[in-house]
């Protein structure tokens, strides 16, 4: 839950809408937004096969949620209800996410980023760009 700038309650939450099982499940999401006593909105859906929303983030000025697909990262404008993506890595996002103060950016911690190793990344992206800076990397 979240404040607007009005004062008025802003609740975010997801429906589990289908799961899809083959070697693994793989949900399928509604991402609504309700703010104060008005009914809630349908934001975006998300998920399905490949695609496992393990994480999310609302930015601080709350405007956009992140949301970790594994096989990507897309960014929902909140008011907008626009979605892209705006990271996809060479495995899977296996690592955190967070938006920083101004809201401008996401870091996202990815220890799948090399396949077959002890390797974890930290990278840095862009909200309005979309461009991607590798922050750090290093082995344990």
């Amino acid at each position: 839950e979240s404040i607007s700038k009005s004062g008025e309650a802003v609740l975010i939450y997801s429906e589990t809408i289908s799961l899809e099982s083959q070697e693994r499940t793989w949900p399928t999401l509604n991402i609504w937004k309700k703010i104060a006593e008005q009914s809630p909105q349908l934001i975006a859906t998300v998920g399905g096969v490949g695609e496992y929303p393990s994480d999310f983030a609302v930015s601080h000025d709350k405007k956009y949620l992140a949301v970790n697909l594994e096989s990507k990262l897309i960014l929902i404008n909140l008011e907008t209800k626009g979605l892209r993506t705006i990271f996809t890595p060479k495995s899977i996002v296996g690592g955190k996410i967070a938006f920083s103060p101004d809201s401008t950016k996401i870091a996202v911690a990815d220890g799948s980023y090399y396949v077959s190793s002890n390797h974890n990344a930290l990278y840095s992206i862009d909200v309005v760009s979309g461009t991607t800076t590798l922050l750090d990397q290093r082995e344990g």
